[in-house]
Order: C-alpha cells, then structure tokens, then sequence
C-alpha cells in the first residue's frame, strides 16, 4: 500500500485554487465617456497648431553679429521672440554655449545655445523676457511680440 508523501507538519494537501475571470474591458465609447477632455487626443491640424513655444515669435531677416570668446561672426536672424532666436551659421557649437547676439535694431544679448544643426542654431536669451522687451521697445509691439 502507498503512502503519501508527508513534511514535518503534516501530510500534504492539494490547493483548490479558483482564479477569478478577468473584468470585461471597457468598449470604446464607455472609455471615451470617462476619459478627461485633457487626456483625449487632440486631432492633427496644420503645423502652427502644434506649437509648443509659450512665447510669440516673428519671422524676419536681420544681419547680426554673433560672438563667442574672442570671435565674432557675421549671421542671419531668422526668428525673434522675447525667449530666444534662431540664427544661420555655419559654426558647430555645442549646446548650452555661452553666446552673445548682437543686432542693431536691437542691441547686445546674451544667450545660450539650445541646438544647432544644419548650419542653423536656436538661442535661449540668458536674460529675462523683461529685459529683452526693455531692449526691443517699440519694436515689440510692431513685430507682434508682447
């Protein structure tokens, strides 16, 4: 006659374990009825709906003068907001350089770099949006900024 196997505390005994069915998903309506409005997906429009930047910017052209050390460098300026720039030169700098932007309709900033690529370069201005609007005066509300 067989005998069970048994441990030190007894005979062993077999778990009747009953695993409990899942929930039944949500449909897809009843997701959309409980979703948050700023959790549901936005539709896609044109790219300046996609805008991401808390600041206006305008589209011009302007020369500048670009320094960095000791160097100074012709180049464009493509884009002026009171938070930064975007300028065209052909001199890889890294990020979180230190530069100064100099424009005569505007004067003296200093900003850093954000990213360059392509011969092109986005400038975050060190100094505050204030002191970028002081600078710009007038200019400001004609080009759309304020």
């Amino acid at each position: 006659m067989a005998t069970k196997p048994t441990s030190a505390s007894g005979p062993k005994r077999r778990l009747d374990i009953r695993v409990k069915p899942a929930p039944k998903a949500k449909t897809k309506p009843e997701l959309r009825k409980t979703a948050k409005p700023a959790l549901r997906a936005k539709p896609r429009g044109k790219a300046k709906s996609r805008e991401r930047r808390n600041l206006n910017r305008r589209r011009l052209l302007w020369l500048g003068r670009l320094k960095y050390g000791e160097f100074a460098f012709e180049c464009r300026v493509f884009d002026l907001s009171l938070g930064g720039a975007k300028v065209e030169l052909d001199l890889p700098l890294k990020r979180g350089t230190l530069v100064t932007l100099q424009i005569p309709e505007v004067g003296i900033m200093i900003a850093n770099v954000a990213w360059a690529r392509d011969g092109q370069m986005a400038l975050a201005f060190s100094e505050g949006t204030a002191a970028i609007r002081k600078k710009l005066a007038a200019k400001a509300s004609k080009l759309g900024l304020l």
